[in-house]
């Protein structure tokens, strides 16, 4: 695994900067690790050839020269002195960046086989539940607020979620010391509220109706103060987070064929496509959303994004009724498929996750072993990794929802 990551930087590197080297260490020339690159066996590659320390500070150089000139090819988003962002496209240097900034932070969650989901693909979970958030959302949260001023931090932040993306703002208010606002739909489930008020610089507002309200009001708060909004999705800063969880797929299993993804506002999946596919175009990224939240499905067939009249589903954390700008067009370009799931596969994709895999999942991170399970996925003898977005679900509701699927049986 070392091996593997340390190629992947390199490739990385060198790939993305546009820049040449003939290092003899490297053992490779730039046309021949873009081929490497484009095959998608960086494994192979890895193995049959040494990478010593001349790899190791050209990377590190490389790097530190990117952050002290922000003129270089290699950019990072910064911010500009008013009270948004200066926003600066996606790229593999930012999402390097982000890797870097969140490895003392995010776990590098673990990728589970699950083999009593199917007997006709191999599948593995990549199990976000496991992070101290009990969701993805903490690593772009994180990582945009990592890049606030000083002068910024004074001003605080204030940001909409379902729970998970507050969770990972109060989580990252906590360690940087800046206070946060925010809004969550009065509708969001107990367990998210109480886990988001027990961030000590976290002043929770609720208000009454979805996570659409709640964005109204938040955006009112930021434009009566000089807070900083830290959006839930439909940010490069927070794609690029998010993007690091395709990274660690592609590191963990090289030769996955497909990757199933939940959808809400589109932030996860635009930054997982992003990364497989500059890495392996040929692996297929699916998306999943459930029907009765369906507003990038129906977006991606309206060819632009559309805003759905309501939304109403068991996985509250994608219940947006309007996908971002940034993220619908990450998806058109960069997501193979998106399919939908009624509201009884999810729940028995819940079920089965904690009775077969061990698994506690809410609706949003079971969405895309619903997906899998119902034959949403067009696939035999592939290997297939279902991000598991998240488990912050109410014990009474999981409890509900697994005498509910008994009584099915």
């Amino acid at each position: 695994m070392r091996f593997l990551n340390f190629f992947a930087l390199v490739l990385l590197t060198l790939v993305f900067s546009g820049c040449r080297t003939d290092n003899p260490a490297c053992g490779q020339t730039e046309s021949e690790l873009r081929v490497s690159l484009k095959t998608g066996n960086l494994a192979k590659n890895c193995i049959s050839h040494s990478y010593a320390r001349p790899c190791t500070h050209l990377v590190n150089s490389l790097l530190v020269r990117c952050l002290q000139n922000r003129a270089s090819k290699l950019q990072f988003c910064q911010f500009c002195n008013s009270s948004q962002f200066l926003e600066i496209p996606l790229s593999m240097s930012m999402v390097f960046d982000a890797v870097q900034v969140l490895k003392n932070t995010a776990k590098v969650s673990d990728l589970a086989e699950a083999p009593t989901l199917s007997d006709r693909n191999q599948i593995f979970l990549k199990l976000e539940t496991q992070q101290r958030t009990k969701a993805f959302k903490l690593r772009g949260a994180y990582y945009l607020m990592s890049k606030l001023t000083d002068e910024q931090k004074k001003r605080g932040v204030v940001t909409c979620s379902s729970g998970n993306h507050a969770q990972g703002v109060g989580f990252a208010a906590d360690q940087f010391n800046v206070k946060a606002t925010i809004f969550l739909p009065s509708s969001t489930p107990l367990t998210k509220i109480e886990a988001v008020r027990a961030y000590r610089n976290a002043d929770v507002r609720l208000v009454k109706g979805t996570f659409d309200d709640a964005l109204t009001a938040a955006l009112e708060f930021q434009k009566n103060t000089d807070a900083i909004y830290v959006p839930p999705f439909d940010n490069y800063n927070i794609i690029a987070g998010q993007g690091t969880v395709g990274w660690e797929i592609i590191n963990q299993l090289p030769d996955a064929d497909i990757i199933v993804v939940p959808i809400g506002g589109g932030g996860l999946i635009s930054g997982i496509a992003f990364v497989v596919k500059t890495l392996k175009p040929s692996c297929l990224i699916y998306g999943v959303q459930a029907e009765q939240a369906a507003a990038m499905f129906d977006s991606r067939n309206a060819g632009k994004p559309v805003t759905l009249d309501r939304v109403s589903t068991l996985a509250d954390g994608t219940a947006v009724k309007r996908p971002g700008t940034i993220t619908f067009d990450l998806c058109q370009k960069y997501v193979d498929q998106i399919v939908t799931v009624n509201e009884t596969q999810i729940a028995n994709a819940i079920a089965r996750l904690f009775r077969e895999c061990g698994v506690t999942a809410e609706g949003a991170g079971a969405l895309s072993v619903a997906a899998v399970v119902n034959g949403k996925i067009p696939a035999t003898g592939k290997k297939i990794v279902c991000l598991i977005s998240g488990g912050n679900i109410d014990r009474d509701n999981l409890e509900k929802i697994l005498k509910e699927n008994d009584s099915r049986k």
